[in-house]
């Protein structure tokens, strides 16, 4: 199996960026890590190298489960992006994204329609998930990618995730996984425990 470099977010709770106890539990050489805290939410940025999305997700939680068994996973982030960020990760100017976007460039591939519109002023705001970007430019323009830039979960692996948490979140625990929770997205290893 290839095995592919992963980059998402966690929204989590019960963790304290300035508490060095934790923050020393958290710390891995397995993988890239790094917790940040803004606007009362708390993410783990995360980049792995794995098998697999679902390889990628089951490695942190497991490392989650053991390191800080307090922290709670509220959802993988979505990673929203505007145009203004699409062109930056693809090293393109907005007018060209803005011109996929409209159907006005010519591409292989149709240019993934918005996941969402978002209210402000007179013109709402248009938001894509990275990962559906992502694919796109794989198959319209891979010279966009830049070599080193670390792949998105793909949103069938981030909706059965947020999909399968209970209100609250979840704790990720080692133990044996039940065969009804979020089913072939990770290994007999990890258990999801509902706080």
């Amino acid at each position: 199996m290839i095995v592919g470099t992963y980059a998402f977010d966690l929204v989590v709770g019960g963790f304290d960026v300035t508490d060095p106890g934790q923050l020393d539990r958290l710390w891995t050489n397995r993988f890239v890590i790094v917790p940040a805290s803004a606007d009362q939410v708390t993410t783990i940025s995360i980049e792995i190298r794995a098998d697999s999305n679902q390889d990628a997700v089951t490695m942190v939680l497991s490392h989650l489960a053991t390191a800080v068994p307090e922290v709670t996973v509220e959802r993988i982030d979505l990673d929203l992006v505007t145009t203004t960020e699409i062109a930056i990760r693809l090293g393109v100017d907005r007018e060209a994204v803005r011109k996929w976007a409209a159907g006005e460039r010519r591409s292989t591939e149709s240019f993934p329609p918005h996941f969402a519109r978002l209210p402000g002023g007179q013109k709402a705001q248009k938001v894509w998930r990275w990962a559906s970007i992502y694919a796109w430019a794989i198959y319209c323009c891979p010279s966009q990618l830049s070599a080193d830039l670390p792949e998105p979960l793909s949103p069938t692996v981030v909706d059965r995730f947020n999909g399968s948490l209970p209100l609250g979140g979840l704790q990720p625990c080692v133990g044996d996984f039940p065969p009804t929770s979020w089913s072939g997205l990770a290994t007999d290893s990890i258990l999801v425990n509902p706080r």
